[in-house]
């Protein structure tokens, strides 16, 4: 939930070439049981590689 933080972290990284496996923002008040099916469902539909140096914000 903390996007000030790590998503500013992941930018650096991505900015500077560095290794990051991706990030998945999820908002404070997503309920814990669509967050899972979400993030489920990008990791099904996704692969690794295209995974890699991304940031994702679920919609809710």
């Amino acid at each position: 939930h903390d996007v000030a933080t790590i998503t500013r972290y992941a930018y650096e990284r991505i900015e500077q070439n560095l290794p990051m496996n991706g990030v998945v923002e999820v908002p404070m008040d997503a309920s814990i049981g669509r967050a899972i099916e979400d993030i489920f469902l990008l990791i099904e539909c996704s692969s690794e590689e295209e995974l890699q140096g991304q940031i994702h914000y679920l919609p809710f």
